[in-house]
């Protein structure tokens, strides 16, 4: 059995993906928002869309440190803030 020196390049989608998953849950959890199918809506579905898209093209495309994500999760956090205060 040869063992493969590279890596295939469609395990890193897999991986991207199920980071995404692992994420998000707790990322609405810790800025006080449960999706839930009670929850769920055309609106709030798009606007978590949009920003798993945006993570996974920052985790697939872009060079990311801790701060980046932290400083991406943060924000995310705040936009949902203001949106609570109109």
């Amino acid at each position: 059995m040869k063992v493969r020196q590279t890596p295939r390049s469609d395990n890193f989608a897999i991986n991207e993906k199920v980071a995404i998953l692992l994420f998000i849950p707790k990322i609405l959890r810790d800025t006080g928002f449960e999706y839930t199918k009670a929850s769920e809506n055309p609106s709030t579905k798009a606007v978590i869309g949009e920003f798993a898209n945006l993570l996974f093209y920052n985790l697939k495309y872009r060079t990311f440190t801790q701060k980046s994500l932290e400083l991406m999760f943060e924000d995310f956090s705040c936009g949902r803030a203001i949106c609570r205060v109109r």
